[in-house]
């Protein structure tokens, strides 16, 4: 579930699923979309907070044994197409967004977190986006915002090796504006909070706009082709492949096609 608590100027939306490390259903990203419209809506809001239940995870990413997704291409399309649109939402959202990094922050967790403006972790955090293990598509958005934060040669080397990285490295690639002490987490992202909400809000909203406009932004008729082949990654054997091997707990063997 998707909860959010509204406290004077600032709203702070709770992802829970703690027994899967707030892995993300299909329903929890709709509802993340929907919550994050809400807040761009109200003109009262001037800073929203993203964090995980528990303390353990922000988002280990994709709830992937989720009876809401389904075993074939046509389901898995519309899951990536929902992440996407939840990412938009957060990235297009005239408050700053601050996300609250404790633990796991993996897969689609690490696109979210990137689609936030501002991100704080704990010395513990790992980050991570294991589609190459798994044969999926990682989508055009996805790829793109990681892009504009970390540059292409990082973001290739996250997305080809699938591999985790430390919060110190994260810290240095880009991915996080500050480490803190575990256990620290919250408390710095009050501060930040409050600094924010103490600031001019027409300032701020235009600052943020302003960066939007000025980064880099896939135009649709380029991007097509792309995402015909992330569609193709849904559709193949070595995605089934990939699937089969997580279940079983055993390393994949892919076969490009």
């Amino acid at each position: 579930m998707i909860a959010l608590v509204r406290e004077g100027a600032r709203a702070t939306m709770t992802i829970s699923n703690p027994l899967k490390r707030n892995a993300m259903t299909l329903q929890m990203w709709q509802e993340l979309t929907a919550r994050m419209r809400e807040c761009a809506g109200d003109e009262e809001i001037r800073v929203v907070v993203l964090r995980g239940d528990g303390g353990k995870a922000f988002v280990s990413g994709a709830d992937i044994d989720g009876a809401d997704i389904e075993h074939g291409a046509h389901g898995l399309q519309a899951y990536d197409a929902a992440i996407s649109e939840a990412y938009r939402a957060v990235a297009e959202c005239p408050h700053p967004v601050l996300a609250q990094i404790d633990g796991y922050c993996i897969g689609g967790g690490l696109g979210l977190a990137v689609a936030a403006d501002l991100r704080v972790c704990d010395e513990g955090a790992q980050f991570g986006i294991p589609a190459a293990k798994l044969g999926v598509g990682y989508s055009v958005d996805g790829v793109a915002m990681l892009m504009q934060l970390v540059g292409p040669s990082i973001a290739k080397d996250i997305l080809f090796t699938a591999r985790r990285l430390g919060a110190e490295e994260a810290l240095r690639a880009g991915l996080v504006n500050q480490v803190v002490a575990k256990g620290q987490v919250a408390e710095r992202i009050d501060e930040l909070a409050l600094a924010i909400m103490e600031n001019a809000p027409l300032t701020i909203r235009t600052v943020k706009q302003t960066v939007a406009a000025l980064s880099f932004q896939p135009d649709h008729a380029q991007t097509q082709h792309i995402q015909d082949l992330v569609d193709g990654c849904f559709a193949s054997s070595d995605h089934r492949e990939g699937l089969e091997a997580f279940f079983a707990k055993r390393p994949a063997v892919f076969k490009g096609r």
